[in-house]
């Protein structure tokens, strides 16, 4: 039997942080977070911004400018940031 580590892991995370999310009119399962992230073009400098993981496979016409409603409040997909892993299991988008 073939043990998927990355996605045991994602799936243990998903199982103690996620919640339920509406994207683009779909409830699915995320991890809301507030993160400093890196912007783009200004070495160095970084900005607070809400974020949402996501698994990949529950997300596979991901898109940007989807609405997210998390906790009532109303979001849209910006950009989705860099797999820094390696897994690839999940996906994590830059909300604004």
């Amino acid at each position: 039997m073939t043990t998927n580590l990355a996605q045991e892991t994602a799936e243990a995370c998903f199982d103690a942080f996620a919640e339920t999310v509406t994207l683009a009119g779909t409830e699915v399962d995320g991890i809301p977070d507030n993160e400093l992230v890196s912007v783009p073009g200004y070495d160095g400098l970084v900005e607070p911004r809400s974020t949402l993981a996501l698994r990949k496979a529950d997300v596979p016409d991901l898109q940007k400018g989807q609405p997210v409603i998390i906790r009532g409040q109303t979001y849209q997909v910006d950009q989705t940031m860099p797999d820094q892993s390696g897994f690839d299991v999940l996906v994590k988008v830059l909300l604004r």
